[in-house]
């Protein structure tokens, strides 16, 4: 992957970056060639997460996970995140 820095010589495309940042779509276009801008996100790096939005699948695993007798979590910590999550079991 390759990695440009943006200078003081281009004020529009760091405006752009700036609004990608911010949740605004944006495409750039050359021709008919066409590229969107998004904010980038390192391998293991934060991820948003929305349990309204994401899948109920990728929502069970992770409450699976949270109470894996792996996890360094009491049984009252994990009874508290479940609680927050809205769940009372897991299947």
């Amino acid at each position: 992957m390759k990695t440009v820095n943006i200078t003081a010589d281009q004020p529009e495309l760091r405006k752009l970056v700036e609004q990608a940042c911010d949740g605004e779509p944006v495409i750039l276009a050359y021709g008919d060639k066409k590229v969107k801008l998004e904010p980038f996100v390192a391998v293991g790096g934060a991820v948003d997460l929305d349990l309204q939005e994401d899948s109920p699948e990728l929502e069970a695993e992770l409450l699976k996970a949270v109470r894996s007798p792996l996890t360094p979590y009491s049984r009252r910590d994990l009874d508290e995140i479940e609680e927050q999550v809205g769940h009372s079991e897991i299947e």
